[in-house]
């Protein structure tokens, strides 16, 4: 393979450990294969795939989006860089349910805002990475600059009109 590689259990390791530490993911079920490419993408794909020669192909994704290691430049945990992981929607819905903290809680209007790739006005003492939370669903992470609450949803996955 030529842009995705497998992680190993050390850098698992330090996934789990930014996991614990910005959302208080003491347990995450994490039995798959993680491979990450040179922009610092995680995907996960189940453990059957060890069986499967990938050298002969050139792959460029491989399974589920899990979320993105911030300022990856080929090592995870750098001591001299402040690193945090940003989950995408499916990693949020797997682990969100087993976070303990840096979960923002949004009204029935701000998740129309929020599903539509409107950044939203909140007010928070949060520092990095939060995951957004509506009712019982959670819609993946944003991250708070000034007052305001980044949205990270990608343009694909937007809903264009109002409900």
């Amino acid at each position: 393979m030529q842009s995705l590689n497998p992680l190993n259990s050390r850098d698992l390791k330090k996934i789990k450990i930014m996991l614990f530490e910005q959302f208080g993911i003491e347990e995450a079920d994490l039995d798959y294969t993680f491979y990450i490419n040179k922009k610092g993408k995680i995907y996960l794909i189940n453990n059957a795939v060890k069986n499967v020669d990938l050298e002969q192909y050139r792959i460029d994704s491989l399974g589920m989006y899990f979320g993105t290691v911030s300022n990856y430049d080929g090592k995870i945990g750098e001591k001299n860089k402040q690193q945090e992981i940003r989950l995408s929607i499916e990693g949020s819905q797997m682990l969100g349910p087993k976070a303990t903290k840096n979960i923002i809680d949004i009204t029935e209007e701000q998740r129309k805002q929020w599903m539509k790739g409107i950044d939203l006005p909140y007010n928070t003492d949060i520092l990095g990475f939060a995951l957004i939370k509506y009712g019982n669903d959670f819609l993946g992470c944003g991250k708070k600059r000034g007052d305001i609450l980044l949205n990270f949803l990608p343009k694909s996955r937007r809903i264009l009109c109002d409900d």
